[in-house]
């Protein structure tokens, strides 16, 4: 059963930094589902809270750090459920960011979490994208099936997509990584056109049951294309089923 903040607490979390721009803040709170995160200074250093109630009637071009809650409240993640829950009651609030010792952050725990823990069950965070919090300006999505009536859901304009095998009880293998001047017609491409890549062309036709797509809004040029080339590192070998 669990004892502590760290048994419960989810260790891949979705950040913002001070200077981000409001409508960003917004694109990644509703991409990842949470209706807050914790907003960190260059060095990680935790340095308040934002919500989606904060930000939602702004000008998209104001900064989070005009708006975040601060300073933070934080926990650590020995601290027990009940001393996480006692702080989250008294203040009224809906996570903590867990901490380590050197003040940096480590995960984030809801009261949803600190809830099921102490009634003995699971925890059950949103399903992770290992390798694709490569900055915190860019939040990809969740995954949808390469299907043209999921499509609607990616982009309307430049970013990368990632193409991800994914077949139940297998981990998510990332094995296609592009930039796109407008990932939405990106995809249409996908689905309704032969690719010229052999690679490509073979993981569509070979994999298309298992094949889904992840995607990100990138409007900035150099940050677009550095992402992409780091995804490509990423990508493994994987060429669908024989």
């Amino acid at each position: 059963m669990a004892k502590t903040v760290r048994d419960v607490m989810n260790h891949e979390c979705f950040t913002l930094g001070v200077n981000d721009e409001v409508k960003q803040a917004l694109s990644g709170l509703i991409a990842f589902g949470v209706t807050g995160a914790p907003v960190l200074d260059a060095a990680g250093q935790v340095l308040g809270v934002v919500s989606l109630m904060d930000l939602v009637e702004l000008d998209g071009k104001e900064h989070v750090g005009e708006h975040m809650s601060a300073p933070a409240i934080t926990t650590d993640a020995d601290a027990s459920l009940e001393k996480a829950a006692r702080a989250l009651v008294t203040r009224n609030l809906h996570r903590l960011a867990v901490v380590d010792a050197s003040g940096e952050i480590c995960g984030v725990v809801s009261a949803t979490d600190l809830l099921r823990g102490l009634l003995g069950l699971p925890p059950r965070h949103p399903r992770a994208f290992p390798g694709l919090d490569l900055d915190p300006a860019v939040a990809f999505g969740n995954g949808a099936r390469l299907l043209t009536e999921e499509i609607s859901s990616a982009p309307d304009g430049p970013g990368v997509l990632v193409l991800v095998h994914h077949a139940r009880g297998d981990a998510e293998t990332i094995v296609w990584a592009e930039e796109a001047s407008n990932v939405r017609t990106r995809l249409y491409e996908l689905v309704a056109i032969p690719q010229t890549d052999a690679r490509l062309a073979a993981l569509i036709t070979k994999d298309h049951e298992h094949l889904c797509f992840r995607a990100a809004s990138v409007r900035h040029d150099a940050l677009r294309k550095d992402v992409a080339r780091r995804l490509r590192e990423r990508v493994e070998s994987f060429s669908g089923p024989r």
